[in-house]
């Protein structure tokens, strides 16, 4: 998921990983970071401010194969 501020680029970022859960004002996301380690949970992310989403790319299937095993609470 991409979250790009218009006004301050500084803001922008991405995040990688799973959607756990998706209403209609946010999305509880669980990411891993570039070493392939599980967040220790997920993280709410607003709707409003997701700018883009993107499934099966060629980076997400290469670090799929490559993540530690995830602790389900």
């Amino acid at each position: 998921m991409v979250c790009e501020d218009q006004d301050e680029p500084s803001r922008s970022g991405f995040s990688i990983g799973s959607i756990e859960r998706v209403d209609e004002h946010e999305v509880l996301f669980t990411y891993f970071d570039p070493v392939g380690r599980w967040s220790s949970g997920p993280d709410r992310i607003a709707v409003r401010e997701i700018t883009s989403v993107e499934f099966g790319t060629p980076y997400i299937e290469l670090m799929s194969r490559h993540l530690t095993a995830r602790r389900r609470p």
